[in-house]
């Protein structure tokens, strides 16, 4: 078993077509598919040879034809087993393909994919986030390339599913971090806790243009994204339940000004969260602050301040 990269033409110009039609295409017009069928390599080679000249005026280094000579036999000779993955965009998409290729009356080649192409691992998760050792393979100047080694045993890990040690333990650490910084906001008093929210708001890119709190109603922050001038507006509350969110929501229509609206609360009182009314209008919890002051680097604050 093997893993082979294919670039699915040009800069991956043929790829989703090959997606829908649960193929791999490979190019290469120069040489036949009956040729690659009966000749040799060193026939093969001066076919190349011949019409690239003939095409472009000028001679192809030997190097070069030996390589697309060996990214044809791949194509023809990797088994049923073999794994085939591309890359579009963020994801990464892989299929086995069924032995056997067909010529096309444009001279490219193809294979049929097994049971199509993926861009999900057998868990059904999504193929993102990938190393970026296996996103460099789109920058390959050829068309085939095998994967081996370390990146091999990677990528198969992904297609199956599987979760390395490392994040297991890592992943069950940040969520146990994550659970201790929601239990240390939902203690904090109401001054520390308007501090904790300017701070994440600030690190997150957002320029305050009032002071935290005052007596504006409504308005305990007024805060501008400098990059995209959007205004947003939030409310800070230790406390609230659902009355408090519900006329919170009714104070908007006033404020037709500002893209966002942020109602945050570290303890609410009983079901607090309805259908909004207005689609700007977010509620932050202590658990999504927890996670957005981690991400921040606002854990070490937090914790000091739990003294």
């Amino acid at each position: 078993m093997a893993v082979y990269y294919i670039k699915l033409g040009a800069k991956g110009t043929w790829a989703h077509k090959c997606f829908e039609h649960r193929i791999l295409r490979l190019g290469y017009n120069e040489i036949s598919h009956e040729e690659i069928m009966l000749g040799e390599d060193v026939l093969l080679q001066r076919a190349f040879r011949e019409r690239v000249r003939q095409r472009n005026g000028e001679a192809i280094a030997e190097g070069t034809i030996t390589n697309y000579i060996r990214q044809i036999r791949t194509f023809y000779n990797a088994q049923a087993t073999d794994f085939w993955i591309a890359l579009v965009g963020d994801r990464m998409y892989w299929c086995r393909a069924i032995p056997g290729v067909v010529p096309d009356d444009d001279g490219t080649k193809i294979r049929h994919a097994v049971d199509g192409w993926s861009d999900s691992d057998r868990q059904g998760h999504p193929l993102t986030s990938l190393r970026g050792s296996i996103r460099a393979l789109s920058r390959f100047q050829g068309t085939i390339c095998e994967v081996s080694g370390a990146k091999e045993a990677y990528v198969l890990r992904r297609i199956e599913g599987e979760t390395m040690p490392e994040f297991v333990r890592a992943k069950r650490a940040f969520l146990e971090l994550v659970s201790a910084l929601e239990d240390i906001i939902k203690t904090m008093d109401w001054l520390d806790f308007e501090i904790l929210v300017d701070l994440i708001f600030r690190e997150s890119g957002f320029r305050r243009t009032s002071e935290v709190g005052g007596t504006q109603k409504t308005i305990d922050m007024d805060l501008t994204q400098p990059l995209t001038e959007n205004r947003i507006l939030v409310q800070v509350k230790s406390e609230a339940g659902a009355q408090d969110l519900l006329e919170f929501q009714h104070d908007l229509q006033d404020f037709a000004a500002y893209s966002r609206a942020y109602f945050v609360v570290h303890s609410p009182r009983g079901q607090l969260w309805q259908e909004p009314q207005d689609d700007r209008l977010h509620v932050l919890t202590a658990e999504g602050l927890a996670r957005m002051a981690l991400t921040h680097g606002l854990a070490d604050w937090l914790i000091e301040r739990s003294r």
